[in-house]
């Protein structure tokens, strides 16, 4: 154990050592790519304009996809067919006959 606790002391020593020296730089600068702009080290770049509103049109055309199936193809997610009110009798609904006395 006291070996294994060791080892950590010692890199963390190395490690803060070689960051004062200035040998390690966590903010490192990446070429700029056509379509991400600026890339930091830890510290991603703001997205493109045009991937902004890509996602907004597919986040869009993704809920309105959703809302339309759950209105229009609702029997999904009651798990049946609803019957249709043609297909009842008039006794059924509790109609009584035409040539009934009221």
């Amino acid at each position: 154990m006291l070996l294994s606790r060791g080892t950590k002391l010692l890199q963390c020593f190395a490690q803060s050592t070689l960051k004062r020296n200035g040998i390690i730089n966590k903010q490192q600068v990446r070429k700029e790519s056509d379509w991400h702009g600026p890339w930091v080290y830890r510290e991603p770049g703001k997205p493109a304009k045009t991937a902004y509103i890509t996602a907004e049109v597919c986040g869009a055309f993704a809920i309105w996809w959703i809302l339309w199936h759950c209105y229009h193809d609702y029997h999904h997610l009651i798990g049946f067919d609803l019957p249709e009110h043609e297909d009842f009798t008039d006794t059924e609904l509790g109609i009584p006959p035409d040539d009934a006395d009221c």
